[in-house]
């Protein structure tokens, strides 16, 4: 029944990590009852996204040419963008950085 189940789940257009997710907790309580299922389930494979150089122009170009309330930041989202283009930097490393983490010509992460 539980096999049908995440067939069913499958059938219905469920992302392969749902359906591992419901599997990883039905198998414990399967085994428990003395009836442990055992399957081979695909696992996602997740390819980082990335921007296109032009996307990326585009963002530099948007923000050199702000004349709104936020236009006295560009130069902050400026580098902002480069550091995320140019390292490969997660936006979470790039958030929690502070001036104590670059020290010429070293960034610290």
């Amino acid at each position: 029944m539980a096999k049908q189940f995440l067939a069913d789940m499958r059938q219905r257009g469920y992302r392969p990590a749902t359906v591992r997710l419901h599997y990883a907790a039905i198998r414990p309580f399967l085994e428990y009852l003395g009836s442990p299922l055992k399957l081979k389930l695909s696992r996602p494979h997740h390819l980082p996204q990335y921007h296109h150089t032009g996307e990326v122009t585009a963002m530099l170009q948007k923000t050199a040419t702000r004349t709104d309330k936020w236009s006295r930041l560009a130069e902050r989202d400026t580098l902002m963008i480069l550091m995320l283009a140019f390292t490969g930097m997660r936006r979470s490393e790039l958030v929690k950085l502070t001036p104590r983490d670059i020290a010429d010509p070293f960034l610290h992460i």
